[in-house]
């Protein structure tokens, strides 16, 4: 059995298209993929960021409490030098 020309070229049409729809289907399957991945990405980045303020926000308030206790204890020497009459240098 001979193939003709005409045989031949519907042959190359539809390995054309074949080849047309895989490589569609493969674009769409990236895209979704890079979609997924970027999408998870910025997921992780805004739970490590949420972490990382919420551990500020901690210290933060840890820091003023200290601030807080500093004048605390200013008054009180302040209170006892008044007692021992010891002057304020």
């Amino acid at each position: 059995m001979i193939l003709e020309k005409q045989d031949l070229e519907q042959i190359e049409k539809i390995i054309d298209r074949s080849v047309i729809k895989s490589s569609e289907s493969i674009k769409t399957e990236l895209r979704k993929e890079i979609k997924d991945s970027a999408e998870k990405s910025k997921n992780e980045i805004i739970t490590t960021l949420s972490r990382e303020i919420t551990d500020l926000a901690e210290i933060n308030c840890a820091v003023i409490k200290k601030v807080d206790k500093i004048d605390e204890l200013e008054k009180r020497i302040i209170r006892i030098e008044a007692k021992l009459d010891l002057k304020q240098i």
